[in-house]
């Protein structure tokens, strides 16, 4: 895993856990300062919620930079789609581990419940862009990658790059077509494992 990759796994799962305690502290004491009827000590002791989002986020593969190795992230429809899904089995298990462990020996908000888990939902996503917004800013998490191309295609997506967030990719070597078949060696002595290459896919495989 390159540094930049490292970075950029472990501050969207900072994210992540941001996300999920932020809400959950959020309906747990505006609840009970509404009268809501139960002892918010007890959610203390709920605080394995977050490792179990963050566990389920990795298997659905929403963390890009190596864990997992999605090399790019979703698209943001799709990375919102499987968000819903992680935070709605999250906290489906969350329900289940209650109603087995503890059955009517404590009192406990459902409501508190399901409704972090709806506002987490569709606060994972935004919580997180405003991290990559972070990284961009501050130029950390960029996750390196060699561009193998000389055409108009390869100086759009190259200055694309430049300025976007959500990716977080840095090109910082460009290949030009003769150079193709040192692919490899360059790749390995800046320790760089992706390849964007702007060409038939059959005329790099002929060259390395």
């Amino acid at each position: 895993m390159n540094f930049g990759g490292y970075i950029r796994n472990r501050l969207l799962v900072l994210a992540d856990l941001l996300c999920i305690y932020g809400v959950w502290a959020a309906m747990v004491l505006g609840y009970h300062a509404a009268g809501g009827w139960y002892d918010p000590k007890f959610y203390l002791r709920m605080w394995p919620v977050g490792l179990v989002f963050v566990l389920i986020n990795g298997l659905f593969r929403l963390y890009h930079g190596h864990w997992f190795y999605p090399s790019v992230p979703y698209s943001p429809v799709e990375e919102l789609r499987r968000l819903v899904g992680s935070s709605v089995l999250t906290h489906l298990l969350v329900v289940a581990y209650l109603v087995f462990a503890y059955q009517t020996t404590v009192n406990y908000s459902r409501f508190v419940i399901f409704m972090s888990g709806f506002l987490v939902a569709f606060l994972a996503q935004p919580v997180r862009d405003l991290m990559r917004g972070l990284m961009f800013m501050l130029r950390i998490g960029q996750i390196p990658v060699i561009l193998s191309g000389s055409g108009r295609m390869a100086r759009r997506i190259e200055e694309t790059l430049k300025i976007d967030r959500y990716l977080g990719l840095r090109v910082v070597r460009s290949v030009g077509d003769d150079d193709s078949p040192a692919l490899v060696e360059i790749g390995r002595k800046l320790g760089v494992r992706i390849l964007i290459d702007c060409r038939d896919p059959r005329l790099l495989r002929a060259q390395m």
